[in-house]
């Protein structure tokens, strides 16, 4: 098993590919956390993988 298809999930993009043109789109990325913040209602992730970092925002009861 590699690190691009794990346990049936299959990566679709690179940090680096993610744009706002795929807004509304689903998107899974593959890497290891960086940061972890939990501000009550919202949580921030900071993901990388070998092209670089995204954060991720998790909001409550979305």
């Amino acid at each position: 098993m590699s690190f691009d298809e794990l346990d049936g999930w299959r990566k679709t993009h690179y940090t680096k590919d993610v744009t706002p043109e795929l807004r509304d789109q689903e998107v899974i990325l593959g890497g290891w956390v960086r940061n972890f913040r939990d501000l009550g209602g919202l949580k921030f992730i900071s993901l990388q993988d070998k092209y670089g970092e995204r954060q991720i925002t998790l909001k409550k009861g979305v």
